[in-house]
């Protein structure tokens, strides 16, 4: 990677680079294009494709530790566009240029493993605030990068991936622990096309309700120009 950049820079040339690798992808990119099964799906600057992809592909694809995804359904609720999953619900902003006509049922819920965060046991508790999804998990697994810990989880039958900068929690392993996330941190994807649909909605505490459709305090609940060619 290192010879790249010094050769990039003392020629000053476009180098068309292809890789599997998304650390060196994201390193040496100017310009990123996401390949999936031979077809670009997206390309752009690295750190628009990392924040908002406008695909499943790219969101898988980019990133690491990668993304986690979620299915979920979407339905109706007094005028409001809500997302179900097995692990929370939420109101969603679907954006208007990504449908025509009904809203697909099927959609799937990317996030980045650092939009999720362990709840502090102590009272002070992320999303005190009331506009954060909380739900239980179990840590398998602490891998320890020495600045961070990347922490497997599994919650209601899924398996996730949490980036923990925290080091004060290195005992938790096998334990029960709750799990964080703010809405607006959600993707969502047409579980058929992988087009991106929308986001989870930001919106203040009140106008938050639980899964069930009752009103919440609190949280809300489980409810139950140069540059590589990345290719997965």
């Amino acid at each position: 990677v290192d010879d790249l950049r010094g050769l990039n820079t003392a020629t000053n040339a476009s180098i068309l680079y292809v890789t599997s690798d998304v650390i060196e992808a994201m390193t040496l990119a100017d310009e990123l294009v996401v390949l999936a099964a031979g077809t670009v799906i997206e390309h752009g600057v690295p750190e628009t494709l990392y924040r908002e992809p406008r695909t499943m592909g790219t969101m898988a694809l980019v990133g690491f530790p990668p993304a986690n995804f979620l299915r979920g359904s979407l339905e109706r609720r007094d005028g409001e566009t809500w997302c179900s999953t097995s692990l929370f619900a939420f109101p969603a902003e679907i954006s208007s240029a990504s449908t025509s006509g009904a809203l697909p049922r099927d959609v799937m819920i990317g996030f980045r493993p650092e939009r999720i965060h362990l709840s502090q046991i102590d009272g002070d508790a992320n999303g005190t605030d009331g506009r954060t999804l909380q739900f239980p998990a179990s840590v398998m697994l602490r891998e320890d990068l020495g600045g961070e810990d990347i922490v497997y989880l599994a919650a209601g039958g899924e398996s996730l991936i949490l980036v923990d900068r925290d080091h004060e929690r290195g005992d938790d392993l096998d334990q029960v622990v709750t799990v964080s996330i703010f809405p607006y941190n959600l993707s969502l994807f047409d579980a058929a096309t992988g087009e991106r649909l929308g986001r989870g909605a930001r919106l203040p505490a009140a106008s938050f309700s639980s899964g069930d459709g009752h009103p919440a305090s609190g949280t809300i609940s489980s409810p139950v120009t140069r540059g590589p060619l990345l290719h997965g």
